[in-house]
């Protein structure tokens, strides 16, 4: 075989194989695991529903002492799940950083990460519900197509096909797993991926178990060791310089917005399989898979790595280069594949680090606009002695001509241009509407956990005879004086991006100064004409503005007064800019946390207007914050003034001047001082006060004095959003004062009732709610309310985090109610 034409190879394995940019150039310990990797051919795939559902401890162990393949299929991204670090919710908020979260984690542990087109809608109570909701055949199909593509030995799921798993994503993440194993092997199932995968037979397929289900797991290994096993993962890693369950501990708490932050664990630890599926095993549940290179025809390899391991010289890397050269010779030479097509890439990659590459192709700017031209400079460094050539830059298969002597330990910079013609930046599962399961329709997207790179550049080397590809990331970079260099991808923009100055305007009868804000991405200055999309019943004045020379970089605040007539009830308008014969109509969105990747994306500029009569008497509120949520935002939206106070003021703070006091989601869970000082808020009830606690969780609070008589939160909740709901206290001023209440009220609520509900309390609380979900004895602990001295109490796992931003009208009703019970304790 020819010393070239692996650039081929490496093309079509990443259309194959999603490919994650490796954290960091490799240090010579992390190329000496890599190169005992090369030399074992297992391959492992852990299946599970959610982000944070994975076992880091079995992941880490897995992979780097093992040295196994290994991958994490999450059927969702965690799009339902709450958020500790900040107010995104949903798909393109949530979901995007829990979906980076699990790409850290696999940088940290080692892993690979899979997803298929599943929607985390919240919390589920049952297998069936989950797929009523989800097109069960396109997640089933998925799977397996993460199966044929990867091509597992073994498949571990964690969690049991039954209601032990807790939830019915986890439940139906086993049943899915399970009916995949067996119909990936199945040619008759899905043949239409069959074009670009073959069918793949797992050998076997093991339940993760857990002594927190089963504490008699050591004794049933024990007793029948042909059904159950276990692995000590707790091994130590002398080339990392860690334990696997302290590398594992590092992965968990990557997953910061689900406040998963782990102690550091190290020694000896224990994990138990149990047999669920496929062949027999003696002792090890990778018996009878053949892990060396047998399996591709060429045992010989295995000596071949062997030796190169031996002659590593870790203080001189690059004098492996020419001996990994004629082993991805040997490797290509084999029978072709996935095996030959993973190593051939990994020996690439090993090389690239042995030479001490690095390349990047850095953009003039973060924000481009869609179809023009970029100007970036391909900056490149080899930092070996040996003789190194760039014999071209190719770009989407366009050959740039570039080509230089890549001199020892020169830095090298050239220009280059790209073309964003059919190019877009949106996360490929957004693209399209969706509800319950993404629409995504190209196959080799499926299952990818993040775009590819806009641009496939490729550097080609030459070295010795040998060619060698390196991938080329297109990165902007920025320096930042606290945090240094700063690498975030490049956002394609349509040429401006619009934002309604509230995501929720709440109408009285009066009208509202609804402000627009126009940021522009258009070299040549945006010009157009600015309007929002209104039904009938609403009216803007004025009906459009002009834009003009609106320069790139600028951003410009517009005014429109809008009035909806007493028809109006609801509306969902969008702002628009016609400009030079195109529509525009996004916002963009970006998402900066230090532990993940900077993400930017794009939705639908709208807002929400609902024309609410709403009856209030309480001005002036304080709010406690939580774990992150847009209360205050959403009382301000309606006229009352939010003063925000930090736990660590109460005490020192008057509190006699609020009408009301709100406590966020979950604080009593993340918050010391809160804890610390909850007396002075048990103190302000007593002395006249209201104080509304939105929900906690029983796990981990800081205190379980929360209010001034006990109660007990439970993992109780109702998930039908149009659970019926039952009026405890029809009388209750919390139903009646100032807004009289009906069950109308209840009606277009979203994702949920609630959670985290009380099921045990003193006598002195009132509970003035009732409903369930289908099937379930009713939950009467989502509201509970309580008279102390000479104020009121309120405990609440009514999702109004939810519902309050979104504009439900019966909910902000509700929540005025509450608010304004200062006067009404006697009553409760």
């Amino acid at each position: 075989m020819s010393k070239r034409g692996s650039s081929a190879v490496l093309i079509a394995l990443s259309l194959l194989f999603p490919l994650c940019l490796k954290a960091q150039q490799r240090n010579s310990a992390e190329i000496l695991l890599e190169l005992k990797k090369l030399n074992v051919l297992g391959s492992v795939m852990y299946i599970a529903a959610h982000p944070d559902d994975e076992n880091t401890r079995f992941i880490a162990w897995s992979a780097n002492d093992r040295k196994y393949r290994t991958a994490y299929l999450s059927l969702t991204r965690g799009d339902g799940g709450q958020n500790l670090i900040g107010t995104e919710k949903g798909p393109k908020g949530v979901g995007i950083i829990r979906t980076q979260e699990l790409l850290e984690a696999r940088r940290t542990d080692g892993g690979e990460q899979y997803f298929t087109r599943a929607v985390d809608f919240g919390y589920s109570k049952s297998a069936d519900e989950t797929f009523g909701f989800w097109d069960k055949d396109k997640i089933l199909a998925d799977v397996v197509w993460n199966i044929r593509r990867f091509q597992p030995d073994v498949i571990v799921t964690r969690f049991p096909p039954d209601k032990r798993a807790g939830h019915g994503h986890h439940t139906a993440s086993a049943i899915l797993a399970e009916e995949a194993f067996k119909l990936a092997a199945d040619k008759n199932a899905f043949p239409e991926q069959l074009d670009k995968v073959s069918v793949w037979q797992t050998k076997r397929l093991f339940h993760n178990m857990s002594t927190w289900w089963d504490k008699t797991l050591p004794e049933k290994v024990k007793n029948s060791p042909e059904k159950f096993c276990a692995v000590d993962i707790g091994t130590y890693n002398a080339l990392l310089g860690k334990s696997h369950n302290e590398i594992a501990s590092l992965s968990r708490s990557q997953h910061r917005s689900q406040g998963f932050g782990a102690s550091l664990s190290r020694g000896s630890q224990t994990e138990y399989l149990q047999l669920k599926l496929g062949e027999a095993y003696s002792s090890d549940f990778m018996d009878g898979v053949s892990t060396t290179w047998a399996r591709t025809g060429d045992s010989k390899i295995q000596k071949q790595i062997e030796k190169i391991i031996s002659d590593f010289n870790s203080e001189k890397p690059y004098v492996s280069v020419d001996a990994l050269f004629k082993l991805r010779e040997r490797v290509q030479k084999a029978e072709k594949s996935v095996w030959t097509d993973h190593k051939t890439a990994k020996i690439n990659e090993l090389i690239s680090d042995c030479l001490g590459v690095y390349a990047v192709a850095k953009p003039k700017n973060a924000t481009v606009l869609a179809g023009s031209d970029i100007d970036a400079s391909l900056e490149i460094i080899q930092r070996s002695p040996l003789q190194v050539k760039l014999e071209s830059v190719v770009a989407d298969g366009k050959d740039l001509g570039l080509k230089t002597t890549l001199s020892p330990n020169i830095f090298e910079k050239k220009n280059i241009s790209l073309s964003t013609a059919q190019k877009n930046s949106q996360p490929y599962w957004l693209a399209k509407p969706y509800e319950y399961t993404y629409d995504v329709n190209n196959q080799q997207l499926i299952g990818r956990p993040e775009n590819p790179e806009l641009f496939d550049i490729t550097a080609n080397l030459a070295i010795n005879g040998y060619d060698l590809p390196v991938k080329v990331p297109l990165r902007y970079m920025s320096a930042n004086p606290v945090l240094g260099e700063l690498s975030s991808k490049l956002t394609i923009s349509d040429g401006a991006s619009i934002s309604f100055g509230k995501s929720v305007y709440i109408f009285g009868e009066k009208g509202l100064d609804v402000k627009v804000t126009v940021e522009s991405f258009d070299e040549n200055g945006l010009e157009g004409t600015l309007a929002l999309d209104l039904p009938s019943e609403w009216a803007s004045e004025p009906a459009s503005i002009q834009i003009s020379d609106l320069k790139k970089g600028k951003a410009k605040t517009f005014s429109f007064f809008v009035k909806p007539s007493e028809k109006a009830t609801l509306a969902t308008p969008k702002a628009m800019i016609k400009s030079r014969g195109k529509t525009m109509d996004k916002k963009m969105l970006t998402i900066d946390y230090p532990h993940i990747s900077k993400q930017t994306l794009f939705e639908s500029a709208e807002s929400r207007f609902v024309h609410l009569p709403v009856k209030n008497n309480v001005k002036r509120v304080a709010y406690i914050s939580g774990a992150g949520d847009e209360i205050p935002q959403a009382l301000s939206a309606i006229g009352i003034e939010v003063t925000e106070l930090s736990a660590e003021s109460l005490g020192a703070v008057p509190l006699d001047g609020f009408e009301a006091i709100i406590v966020g989601i979950r604080a009593y869970n993340i918050n010391e001082a809160l804890a610390a000082r909850n007396g002075s808020l048990l103190e302000y009830v007593k002395n006249g006060g209201n104080l509304i606690v939105q929900y906690n969780t029983a796990h981990r609070l800081k205190t379980k004095e929360i209010g001034p008589f006990p109660f007990t939160i439970s993992r109780e909740r109702v998930t039908e959003e149009d659970a019926e709901v039952k009026f405890l206290r029809p009388d209750h001023p919390a139903l009646n004062t100032p807004n009289k209440l009906t069950p109308e009220d209840f009606d277009g609520w979203v994702q949920e009732r609630g959670l985290y509900f009380a099921n045990k309390w003193d006598g002195a609380f009132t509970p003035i709610l009732s409903w369930h979900d289908k099937g379930e004895p009713a939950r009467d602990g989502s509201l509970i309310v309580s008279h102390y001295g000479k104020g009121t109490f309120t405990y609440t796992g009514i999702s109004f985090f939810r519902q309050l931003p979104a504009g439900v009208p019966g909910a902000y009703r509700l929540f005025v109610n509450l608010l304004n019970m200062k006067n009404h304790g006697k009553n409760s």
